[in-house]
């Protein structure tokens, strides 16, 4: 009975093509949204309720956490490297910090310590953490994009070509490659936050600044007191060496140098809720002269994002269902006409020996038939989906 009723659907392919494609699309539409939906709710959950507390400055939570987390946004307004160290001294647990302006050919560069690997649980795959000023560490999706392996270096991108007064950009010498996680990190170059201060402009490394006799050195352009001002002649290094690597210093106080934001990993949870408090609702007047703070927890905000996708995804399931309805009733109506059509066929079947109970037997597995395929192509489909989209989001 089988055999018969696959034969039959083989003989009529149009029809039967028609009758799959229509169905599958109406088991995709609810399928695919459902998978997506819950992956999407999974991994921006999983990742802001991994991130316990974050400090930036005041203005959007959520582009905040977007760009702490996901690195998708950049932030105007930085806060201070003394903020990383006024928590450091508050905070019992471990505080983090983050830099996420720089990019290189668009794959974003965030400057951090040490300590952010260990809390990502991220691991080289091929090489080895960055260790010194001017080294770093691709994601893998990052190393894909750039085609780069450890040993390789990659230029920072220009912010403005028509500056002329820019620092250069800085060449990154990348020592590994991290294992793949799933997660934004994948999309990301991380090196150490120095390194990132460097590409800013506040350090740099040049040549020799020694000169003989002030006026045969054109390097020069005044000098006053113990300050020798030189011009910009004076050659400066936009890769750090260890041939180099001594000549890279800093100017200026830095408890003012920026920062994007950081995250607190307290001790404990009532740690957690007085970091919070003290940050939003200073009492000490502490924040007087500075840039004002702002403490985020993370899983709040992406959860107020997940309400509003889910309100989408309602309207969604709304046209699902109704595309479900009106997919069935033209199924009904398609069978019914070829079961009409095929009268004269069951009644040649029901006079040679074949019972009504087969003839409706062999009805409904030709129909099972085209559900069964349909819906795992629908399957695959809603899976294809899935997959896209975790790949976009990385």
């Amino acid at each position: 009975m089988f055999k018969l009723a696959l034969c039959h659907l083989k003989f009529h392919k149009l029809l039967t093509a028609v009758l799959i494609f229509g169905l599958t699309v109406t088991f995709f539409l609810p399928l695919g949204t459902w998978l997506v939906s819950g992956m999407l709710k999974e991994s921006m959950t999983g990742r802001a309720d991994a991130t316990p507390l974050l400090i930036g400055s005041k203005g959007s939570p959520f582009l905040l956490t977007l760009d702490s987390i996901y690195f998708k946004t950049g932030i105007n307004d930085p806060i201070s490297a003394g903020t990383l160290r006024r928590f450091r001294e508050r905070c019992k647990g471990r505080v983090i910090p983050l830099h996420t302006r720089h990019s290189v050919k668009g794959v974003p560069v965030v400057g951090t310590s040490y300590p952010y690997f260990g809390f990502r649980n991220l691991e080289a795959a091929a090489g080895r953490l960055p260790a010194m000023l001017g080294e770093a560490v691709a994601g893998s999706a990052a190393a894909r994009k750039l085609r780069i392996e450890p040993g390789d270096g990659v230029v920072s991108d220009c912010e403005s070509l028509y500056d002329i007064s820019a620092e250069y950009p800085l060449k990154l010498r990348i020592t590994g490659v991290l294992a793949r996680t799933g997660t934004p990190d994948d999309n990301v170059i991380f090196t150490d936050v120095k390194t990132a201060w460097i590409m800013d402009g506040i350090g740099h490394g040049h040549e020799s600044a020694i000169p003989v006799d002030p006026e045969e050195d054109d390097t020069i352009i005044f000098i006053e007191a113990s300050e020798v001002k030189y011009n910009s002649r004076l050659k400066k290094y936009n890769e750090v060496t260890p041939r180099n690597a001594g000549t890279f210093h800093f100017h200026g106080d830095e408890d003012a140098f920026p920062l994007s934001a950081l995250i607190v990993v307290p001790a404990s949870d009532k740690e957690r809720v007085l970091v919070w408090a003290e940050t939003n609702q200073p009492l000490d007047g502490s924040e007087s002269g500075a840039v004002p703070l702002q403490a985020v927890f993370p899983s709040d905000e992406v959860a107020k994002i997940l309400e509003i996708i889910f309100d989408v995804k309602t309207i969604l399931d709304s046209f699902s269902v109704l595309t479900a309805v009106c997919s069935s009733a033209f199924l009904f109506l398609v069978l019914s006409l070829l079961y009409r059509l095929r009268k004269d066929e069951t009644e040649i079947i029901y006079r040679i020996g074949g019972s009504r109970h087969a003839i409706v037997m062999l009805l409904g597995l030709e129909t099972a038939l085209v559900l069964l395929v349909s819906l795992v192509l629908a399957l695959l489909l809603s899976l294809a989906l899935k997959g896209a989209v975790a790949a976009m989001l990385v």
